[in-house]
């Protein structure tokens, strides 16, 4: 090789060289503590038993689905209402949701879904049944009731059916064979129709009733509690078993903990209710004997259409 190419080609050739080992510093990878991506957070759906309508339910519950989501990092909540009963029961039997605040009947049945009981509602003295008519009906005794039309949330409302319909059963008058039972939907709709007329008696539980005169205090002038249940255990909180352990200690500590402050109370308080409070499928205990009485007197208990 001439002395004048070789001179030429060796500077290019190093050039070259260095090139093909040294990467262009746009080109070198950038190391961090955080991922790339952001991880994926957990997303939980809880799902409240239909005691009023989708818009006040979502009044009533989404600010502690909020307080949750506040305090929660790697998981995230939501609500989502129902139609009615056999929605809400269709969902629970089809494992669509995650955290269900469900009646007593209702938290037994889940736990054939896959479902575990870890709280409840507290003030169980206020679990019962009312019966309510119109204060214009003339009806005075149970046997007035014969052959009318009766409205009820559903079959499977514990406190707002099946013991109003054990009530009448042990005085004198069989709901299903001797009157017109009404199963309407939702608490509401059953107040409703009794005050309009549409049935004579109204079935529903305290609370319900409670919010009723709150809420619509003209027309439930117009009605009153003509009989009312011995108390049961009140309404349970159940959570799918496949929900992390440190998840639903996080909502467990937040719903427990709801009396301890303002923000709290004022939840409490659209729920006309003092505390939840902790418990487990033991704590049921008391609704396996209704449940026992209750077919002694009327037969097996229904099963949630829901779940058909």
């Amino acid at each position: 090789m001439r002395p004048v190419l070789k001179t030429f080609l060796a500077p290019l050739v190093a050039a070259l060289l260095a090139a093909c080992t040294k990467p262009p510093i746009e080109q070198m990878p950038e190391y961090s503590e955080q991922p790339a991506v952001p991880m994926q957070k957990a997303e939980y759906i809880f799902l409240p038993l239909p005691i009023s309508n989708p818009a006040k339910l979502f009044e009533v519950f989404q600010p502690l689905v909020d307080l949750v989501n506040a305090q929660a990092t790697d998981f995230v909540l939501k609500m989502e209402s129902s139609q009615n009963y056999v929605d809400f029961e269709h969902k629970i039997a089809t494992r669509r949701v995650h955290f269900v605040l469900v009646n007593p009947y209702q938290t037994m049945r889940s736990e054939t879904h896959g479902y575990k009981v870890f709280g409840k509602m507290g003030d169980d003295d206020r679990f019962r049944g009312l019966m309510v008519v119109r204060k214009d009906s003339g009806i005075q005794e149970v046997n007035d009731l014969r052959g009318a039309p009766i409205s009820f949330p559903a079959q499977s409302a514990v406190a707002a059916c099946m013991m109003p319909k054990l009530f009448f059963k042990q005085h004198g008058l069989d709901v299903e064979t001797e009157a017109q039972p009404q199963y309407v939907g939702s608490q509401e709709s059953t107040l409703a129709n009794v005050a309009q007329g549409l049935t004579r008696a109204a079935c529903v539980w305290q609370p319900a009733w409670d919010g009723f005169v709150q809420d619509q205090p003209e027309v439930a002038a117009q009605l009153e509690v003509k009989w009312q249940t011995d108390p049961l255990i009140n309404n349970g909180f159940v959570v799918r078993d496949d929900v992390p352990e440190a998840h639903l200690r996080v909502v467990s500590e937040i719903i427990f903990g709801l009396h301890t402050h303002t923000a709290g109370r004022e939840i409490l308080a659209r729920l006309k209710l003092s505390r939840f409070e902790p418990a487990n499928s033991a704590t049921y205990d008391p609704i396996r004997d209704f449940l026992k009485t209750f077919e002694q007197a009327l037969g097996r208990p229904p099963v949630p259409k829901g779940e058909l």
